[in-house]
């Protein structure tokens, strides 16, 4: 139960796009502190977080579409 809630908390749109922001702002301030020093683990840290940004933008895209079906359903024709 733990399990499947953390899921679905963790594969929110808005919770992927919060932790893509996190995870950028983190590896920017850590580049501007020490930029030369470790470098690769920076832009590992912020491709992660424009991945998590990429898919919280499609899954938003995709969410919105399931609410307008949702919202206003195609009335069939009667025959």
């Amino acid at each position: 139960m733990i399990k499947a809630r953390l899921k679905q908390f963790l594969g929110h749109p808005i919770t992927s796009l919060a932790f893509a922001g996190i995870l950028i702002y983190s590896g920017l301030s850590e580049i501007w502190s020490t930029f030369w020093e470790d470098i690769r683990s920076h832009h590992f840290v912020i491709f992660c977080g424009s991945v998590h940004l990429l898919k919280a933008g499609l899954d938003l895209h995709d969410g919105k579409e399931q609410l307008k079906k949702f919202f206003h359903p195609k009335k069939e024709k009667d025959k």
